[in-house]
């Protein structure tokens, strides 16, 4: 049976995504629904892929971190960064059929170093080369930012970036600003363009 209405899902590599997404659930217009994958391989990505093709969402939304999928001598961010290419290739901006004849499309939100860059875009732009650990540093002292779970589920994300002084809306524009004339190691990340949607 085909479904009678937009069904959105959003996942990234962790936990952070699917609470972010769950603080912005009375903000949003087309409310996602948040899950979070088993682990933060690329594997599981596909995975998830797969069973929310399954499943019948319209949209499907992966956010990805690109701090460990570039090449930048690491061997490991090297074999990321192929097994991501042969990802995107295969699902970014797809539109494939399910068995049951619903259509998907699927979208990669790409982020540099991660996901946590539009949090810190809250405050204002930066195209400044930071890594994953200096931007959560500099996260936890502005707001006393986590990834741990237990501070994820306590603190609603959105309200303790606005309660520190941060602005969704300027984070939208910082995340386009990003994009544009983007240089090789500096910060970006495509999250605006999407909640815009959303919103």
């Amino acid at each position: 049976m085909l479904r009678t209405k937009e069904a959105i899902v959003v996942f990234g590599e962790g936990i952070t995504e699917k609470y972010y997404f769950l603080s912005l659930r009375d903000i949003l217009k087309l409310r996602p629904t948040p899950i979070k994958p088993k682990n933060s391989s690329l594997a599981e990505f596909e995975t998830c892929i797969r069973d929310c093709l399954r499943r019948g969402y319209s949209r499907i939304f992966c956010l990805v971190d690109m701090d460990n999928k570039t090449a930048d001598g690491n061997l490991e961010h090297v074999r990321g960064a192929k097994e991501y290419d042969i990802l995107k290739r295969k699902y970014h901006l797809q539109r494939l059929v399910n068995g049951a004849g619903d259509t998907s499309l699927v979208e990669m939100v790409e982020s540099y170093p991660s996901t946590e860059i539009f949090f810190r875009y809250y405050f204002g732009y930066t195209s400044a080369s930071i890594s994953n650990q200096q931007l959560k540093a500099e996260l936890a002292k502005r707001f006393g930012y986590s990834t741990q779970e237990k501070y994820l589920i306590k603190h609603s994300l959105h309200d303790e970036l606005v309660k520190a002084g941060g602005s969704l809306q300027q984070a939208i524009i910082a995340s386009k600003r990003s994009l544009k004339g983007r240089t090789p190691g500096s910060s970006y990340t495509e999250l605006g363009s999407m909640i815009e949607q959303l919103l």
